[in-house]
């Protein structure tokens, strides 16, 4: 317990070192806080470039940078790290989802590691999980015991290994 609060206080303090306000862009705010939407800093209509900490559930536009808590959601797109328990994302994700449940509606490339991984429209990249769903597997691979393939180019469902290159 000593070690994981020792690890919890460096994080913070190399967090809170860099000047956040250099990663964000027009409208965009460096950092997000919430307890439970709609508690929260910042409205659900904000988009974060930096970091966001969602303690139970967080719920903003657009995020690029760290995402990590309970239950994330995005309701544009993603760019960046994401760890959590759920990880959602409205829009389209470039990066690493890693939970249990990781859902992509639109297109996501890079990679998706959890019990659950969907990407709704075209996955490239490496889907890592016990069920992986793809609406197009465009350049991937998906490993797990459940491979989907919705657009059954090569094969619509293949158990353990699925591929399109």
């Amino acid at each position: 317990m000593k070690k994981v609060s020792l690890i919890l206080l460096i994080m913070a303090a190399v967090l809170l070192s860099i000047p956040l306000t250099s990663f964000a862009g027009n409208g965009e705010k460096p950092a997000q806080y919430a307890f439970f939407y709609p508690w929260q800093v910042f409205d659900e209509n904000t988009s974060i470039a930096g970091f966001r900490f969602n303690l139970f559930y967080g719920y903003n536009k657009n995020i690029t940078g760290f995402d990590l808590g309970l239950v994330n959601r995005a309701s544009g797109n993603f760019t960046g790290v994401e760890f959590g328990a759920v990880n959602l994302v409205d829009g389209n994700f470039t990066g690493w989802q890693s939970s249990v449940a990781n859902i992509t509606a639109g297109d996501f490339v890079g990679l998706q590691s959890g019990v659950v991984n969907s990407a709704g429209k075209k996955m490239s990249g490496l889907q890592l999980g016990f069920y992986n769903y793809a609406g197009t597997l465009d350049n991937g691979l998906q490993i797990g015991l459940l491979n989907f393939n919705n657009s059954a180019k090569p094969m619509k469902f293949l158990p353990f290994l699925n591929f399109s290159f």
